[in-house]
């Protein structure tokens, strides 16, 4: 649960000095939002990542064949979506590399869900471009499970299979993972943009929406 608050520490520093040598264009997040956002998603969301990947190790020995499957179905894309729609695509590059890291080292130094991770992330992130408002999020969360499979099939093809039971058991618990990480990001998208006085790109169509 350490590694990546540590992981977003630097993350958060990196584009704080960033930002201190150039001058951001006037739509870009300040300076202190941009690392308190990094570092506070990376607290929040590593709490929560090993939260879930607790219970899936609690429900695996119930699941018999579909045991190793529940670990797809970890909202990994919350935070990096969190970023992106607070601070901006930049830090939320980074944070989806960092998030990718550490599930890799929270899975056993393990590269395939390391891929798994930073796939569901960037189409998470690119879902975001398709937002018209809060609902629209399950939307994204649909582009999340996309890029889940896709990653779940790269894995099982990098692997030589199997491509029976096992993968169809990976492949609906990357589904459930991304439908997860839309409510997860519906969920706690009003605490970041009240902790940190942010009006993201959601809230302003909420609002023109209500002045049509």
């Amino acid at each position: 649960i350490v590694t990546l608050p540590a992981l977003s520490l630097l993350a958060a520093a990196a584009f704080w000095l960033d930002a201190r040598r150039q001058r951001r264009r006037k739509r870009e997040r300040s300076t202190g939002v941009v690392f308190g956002s990094v570092l506070a998603t990376g607290i929040l969301f590593a709490i929560v990542i090993r939260a879930t990947f607790a219970l899936a190790q609690a429900l695996s020995p119930s699941l018999e064949g579909a045991s190793g499957a529940v670990n797809y179905a970890i909202p990994f894309a919350a935070g990096p979506i969190v970023v992106s729609l607070v601070a901006g695509m930049g830090p939320a590059l980074l944070v989806a590399l960092v998030f990718a890291i550490g599930a890799g080292v929270l899975m056993g130094l393990s590269f395939p869900f390391a891929l798994f991770a930073v796939v569901g992330s960037l189409a998470g992130i690119y879902g975001l471009g398709k937002v018209r408002s809060r609902s629209v999020l399950l939307s994204m969360g649909g582009i999340v499970a996309a890029g889940n499979l896709v990653a779940i099939v790269a894995i099982h093809f990098l692997a030589a299979g199997p491509w029976g039971a096992d993968f169809l058991y990976d492949a609906l618990a990357g589904v459930a993972g991304g439908l997860t990480v839309s409510m997860v990001v519906a969920l706690l998208l009003p605490v970041f943009e009240h902790l940190f006085s942010v009006v993201t790109d959601i809230r302003l169509l909420e609002l023109s929406n209500q002045n049509l």
